[in-house]
């Protein structure tokens, strides 16, 4: 069974003759374990896909099954434990806390969840290791570079054992060379989890993906 099976899926935005469809009956499945990027060009409803898959986005109809559960058969409380469990999101501005350390912004998800201060920076500094900054965890966003706060983010986004990375243009604000090291990441990180990655770069996401759509 596939981590994510979408069918029949048909989102739209307005109302009347100002209704546009911009997701028309898609069907995609997404196996476990693998780097998918999906190309397009803007307008094309690359993010609106993202933002569905991820649960924060209702669509017209259709079904979306993550792990075997319908979505949209969920109560509301069902669904915010199911996306707290299953997915993390990257994106291309990195939303990170100034004032907070590093280890706190990524604990934080946590201790919103009831996890005591204690047992979050511990699961926080477990991730920070993962991504290879845990020698920095005392620093501030602004103290690092654009590269490392995207590290940053990526786990935030793993913090919580999540089998569902999303990505929104996440090397958008980066240099080549950063992209690079981020995407080589993202790559690792596909050893147990599966990455949805929406970009631009054809060139990377050829090099990097295990899939394109």
């Amino acid at each position: 069974m596939s981590l994510i099976s979408i069918r029949n899926l048909v989102k739209s935005y307005g109302r009347g003759e100002e209704k546009q469809t911009i997701l028309k009956g898609i069907n995609l499945d997404f196996e476990t374990n693998t780097f998918v990027s999906i190309l397009g060009r803007s307008g094309s409803g690359k993010t609106t896909l993202l933002n569905t898959i991820s649960t924060l986005d209702n669509f017209d109809s259709g079904e979306i099954y993550i792990d075997g559960f319908n979505i949209s058969k969920l109560s509301k409380n069902t669904l915010y434990i199911l996306r707290n469990r299953y997915i993390g999101f990257v994106f291309q501005e990195f939303n990170l806390i100034e004032d907070l350390s590093i280890l706190d912004n990524v604990a934080l998800p946590l201790t919103i969840n009831n996890y005591s201060l204690k047992e979050a920076r511990k699961l926080a500094a477990f991730a920070l290791k993962e991504v290879e900054l845990h020698q920095f965890i005392k620093l501030k966003p602004n103290e690092l570079s654009g590269g490392q706060k995207q590290r940053v983010a990526i786990a935030r986004a793993i913090v919580n054992g999540q089998k569902i990375i999303l990505c929104d243009e996440p090397t958008g604000a980066l240099d080549d060379y950063t992209s690079i090291t981020i995407l080589e990441l993202l790559r690792k990180l596909t050893k147990d989890r599966t990455v949805i990655m929406v970009t631009h770069g054809e060139e990377y996401a050829k090099k990097y993906s295990d899939r394109i759509i």
